[in-house]
């Protein structure tokens, strides 16, 4: 049986399809993509991942921080 959790991330994955598809294909503006992205933090702040790592990355001095965000940066 479907669980709640497994819903979730079922739709959530197919809205990442969507918007990507969506953005290649122009049709998603600025303010909407903005908008999306707030609501995404909104939804990622009420997890206890994101809450840990938010803990982490408190603890780190800014040259850390720097650091690990370039890290993500793509090659």
């Amino acid at each position: 049986m479907f669980d709640w959790v497994k819903l979730v991330l079922l739709v959530l994955r197919i809205i990442d399809k969507w918007t990507d598809d969506a953005r290649d294909k122009g049709l998603i503006t600025q303010g909407q993509d903005m908008e999306l992205a707030r609501v995404t933090t909104m939804i990622l702040a009420k997890t206890e991942y994101a809450k840990d790592v938010r803990d982490r990355i408190s603890k780190m001095d800014d040259a850390a921080v720097d650091a690990a965000l370039r890290d993500l940066e793509p090659k």
